[in-house]
């Protein structure tokens, strides 16, 4: 184990904030670049996401974490897809606001809203429930509840660092933003632990973020501003769909490792 891995299982909150808040810079960096809105733009932000994940899945390999950050091949668990349903019922409920008749998809509007939602999923679960996920616990795996604690630092590191978008956008907007990232946080956590592998939950990330995405291929669209009731409501969806279930999930994989 090199030098910087080493620091990293000693300092493993800092490291984890460190790697979090880099990536995102470079994420959100690089297409200030650029004009905004522009199609080099947001294809900047695509391909800085999937370079940065390889460059972590790579890391992973270097430092022979790859299995037990759940990216290498492995058996999942023979439930897993079982596992993926909770998450699954954010899909209605995002499918539900949108305006099917307004929406066209043109092969240009198309492919970036495939490709956006794709980087983001692979992008936040290789960083987050990969990378992050595996050190600290990793780094914790002494302690008696080392795989909760791992992943609810990774999930809160994650949601406070969305406060850097009280820059742009209204308070409330990114108090909600906080509190959903730490809640989802904890439930893909969960969903990987429970799984053996980062990948299922690739796959529900990427579908929720499609779904909560569609009104984009509505050029007339505007932009809807929150209420403190509904993001009340999706408080509590969040958590009833995500946060529970991962919790339940993580004291499965929990007593799962401790068996062996």
């Amino acid at each position: 184990m090199n030098s910087q891995s080493m620091w990293g299982m000693r300092h493993p909150i800092a490291c984890t904030f460190a790697v979090i808040f880099l990536s995102l810079l470079v994420v959100l960096g690089l297409p200030k670049l650029f004009p905004e809105g522009s199609t080099i733009t947001t294809a900047t932000k695509i391909s800085a996401r999937l370079v940065i994940s390889g460059l972590l899945v790579f890391a992973l390999i270097k430092l022979r974490w790859a299995t037990d950050a759940g990216i290498a091949r492995r058996p999942w668990h023979p439930s897993c897809w079982l596992a993926m349903l909770p998450m699954l019922l954010l899909l209605p409920i995002n499918l539900s606001s949108v305006d099917w008749s307004a929406l066209i998809f043109t092969p240009s509007a198309t492919m970036t809203w495939l490709g956006f939602n794709l980087s983001v999923g692979i992008f936040e679960e290789v960083l987050l429930r990969g990378f992050c996920f595996c050190l600290l616990y990793k780094a914790w795996q002494h302690r008696k509840n080392s795989l909760l604690e791992a992943a609810i630092a990774q999930a809160v590191i994650f949601g406070l660092l969305h406060l850097i978008n009280l820059a742009n956008n209204p308070t409330l907007d990114t108090i909600s933003q906080v509190i959903y990232a730490t809640l989802l946080g904890i439930g893909f956590a969960g969903l990987a632990a429970y799984s053996r592998s980062i990948w299922p939950g690739v796959i529900v990330h990427s579908l929720i973020n499609l779904a909560g995405s569609l009104n984009d291929l509505n050029p007339n669209a505007g932009e809807n501003s929150g209420s403190l009731i509904g993001y009340l409501f999706a408080i509590i969806v969040i958590s009833l769909v995500s946060t529970l279930p991962g919790l339940w999930q993580l004291r499965k994989a929990r007593l799962k490792l401790a068996a062996n």
